[in-house]
């Protein structure tokens, strides 16, 4: 019965966003010629028929109805931008083909406007709507979760600390659950705490038919019980209940993992990130090299300024260039406008910058206020040992110190650098007077690295202009 009930709200969804289709091009096509009937301008009908037919392939694309209980917002706008996008490349193939100068290209952009605008606002209220119903108890899906260790403990607190999620947990079974894990699952209202071996006896009297029968099993046991976690995935098969096995290591896993094989062996591959794609690195490298070059051709100009400005505050070269830890633990010279009074390499390569520093000129001083001093690095994102966005690089003094202190902090070497970042955005950059702070910083490169998206790229270049233009503390 509840599996009925979410294939009828998907149906209700996709009727609804073929309306939300139609409905935005009628208005479209209502704002451009103001009253003309669509149905006698059979060349327009022929489009609406082919809007709908694109949106059917867009949807059967991106898996724009899946649930998705546990996601941001963002997660649930990102497929509908998607299949906008494809679909307005299938119509403009269409015009292309078919009579291209007679279709109205303010028509067209009204609808794509109306569509991206009606769709998101459906997608956030329904988001909205479900998440307040799910937290007073409707829509509510049922869980049984096998085992009382870390992991277990660590779903239990992950369902508490969300109830806009919509679980409610129906069953607890270990064989010894602690005595404070104990105390506080009585607590739980209509939660019932049993044995492993009850598990059986539990599905076997769940029809799926009613409110209050379990609906997903968790089996949160450690990997040490291979035998018993091997016997509960043939219970719940038997039952037809698909159950799901949380590794009781899983805290330490990154964001994003894949199953894959290994000679027909199923592995849990720990390092997949969506740049290691080749399609998804082609679009980043294209467009670091047009960001790059439209930047290149005003450069002269830019060099010819700020190096005037550098040779008459200081002696020395208009550039400081330095080694740093690039692509795969590859070193690369690394160039910026020089800032500071030049001296040995041993110091250049071994002491950052910091608050007051006497090193500086008047001249850099302003230049590293207004992060112009990093202009020099478009040479490197043009030559390709850079990125527009990614991990900042750090010296090889660096590299080599918190390699030891810092867990997973070679795993950001993983991608190409980047002039600016997700942790230099959100106020992790320049100085690291303390090991927490590096910690930081990696964290915030690693949730960029799994979680990149070219859309991602463009929200950091936009929060890069904002922090420059509003100053930032640690910019010294």
């Amino acid at each position: 019965m509840l599996k009925q009930h979410r294939t009828l709200f998907s149906a209700l969804f996709i009727a609804f966003d073929f309306l939300i289709l139609n409905l935005a091009f009628l208005l479209a096509y209502q704002i451009r010629f103001l009253g003309r009937s669509i149905i006698v301008d059979q060349i327009y009908f022929q489009l609406l028929l082919v809007s709908n037919l694109t949106w059917l392939i867009g949807i059967s694309a991106f898996s724009l109805y899946g649930e998705r209980r546990t996601e941001r917002l963002f997660a649930e706008i990102y497929p509908v931008l998607k299949t906008i996008f494809v679909v307005f490349v299938l119509i403009f193939s269409f015009i292309t083909l078919y009579k291209a100068h007679y279709y109205s290209r303010l028509f067209l952009g009204y609808f794509l406007i109306l569509i991206t605008v009606l769709l998101i606002l459906s997608r956030v209220t329904t988001w909205a709507v479900f998440r307040w119903l799910r937290k007073r108890g409707r829509n509510t899906r049922n869980l049984l979760i096998v085992g009382a260790g870390r992991a277990g403990e660590k779903l239990l607190d992950l369902i508490e600390d969300n109830p806009g999620y919509g679980y409610r947990m129906a069953y607890y079974l270990d064989d010894r659950p602690g005595e404070g894990l104990l105390a506080r699952l009585k607590k739980l209202k209509d939660l019932k705490v049993g044995k492993v071996k009850e598990l059986e006896g539990i599905l076997a009297n769940n029809p799926m038919s009613k409110m209050g029968d379990i609906e997903e099993v968790l089996i949160a046991l450690p990997l040490s019980n291979g035998k018993v976690i091997n016997s509960l995935i043939s219970t719940c098969d038997y039952y037809g209940i698909k159950p799901k096995v949380i590794p009781d290591f899983f805290w330490s896993l990154p964001q994003k993992i894949s199953l894959d094989s290994f000679a027909d062996v199923p592995v849990i591959s720990l390092r997949e990130f969506p740049l290691d794609y080749a399609h998804n690195r082609l679009l980043k490298r294209c467009f670091d090299i047009l960001v790059s070059s439209l930047i290149l051709l005003f450069y002269p100009i830019i060099y010819a300024i700020i190096g005037t400005a550098i040779k008459l505050s200081s002696r020395g070269p208009v550039y400081f260039k330095q080694e740093r830890t690039g692509l795969n633990n590859r070193n690369f010279d690394f160039y910026k406008f020089r800032s500071m009074q030049q001296h040995s390499p041993e110091i250049a390569n071994t002491l950052q910058a910091t608050k007051d520093d006497p090193r500086i000129t008047a001249v850099g001083r302003f230049l590293r206020k207004t992060n112009l001093d990093e202009i020099p690095q478009i040479i490197n994102v043009f030559k390709g040992n850079m990125s527009l966005v990614g991990p900042r690089p750090h010296m090889l003094k660096h590299t080599d110190q918190y390699q030891k202190l810092v867990p997973k902090y070679m795993v950001r070497h993983l991608i190409k650098p980047g002039m600016t970042g997700w942790a230099q955005v959100n106020g992790y950059r320049g100085e690291t007077k303390r090991v927490e702070l590096m910690k930081r910083r990696v964290e915030y490169d690693l949730y960029y690295i799994e979680n990149w998206s070219f859309w991602f790229d463009i929200k950091i270049l936009f929060l890069t202009l904002w922090v420059v233009l509003k100053g930032q503390e640690m910019a010294y």
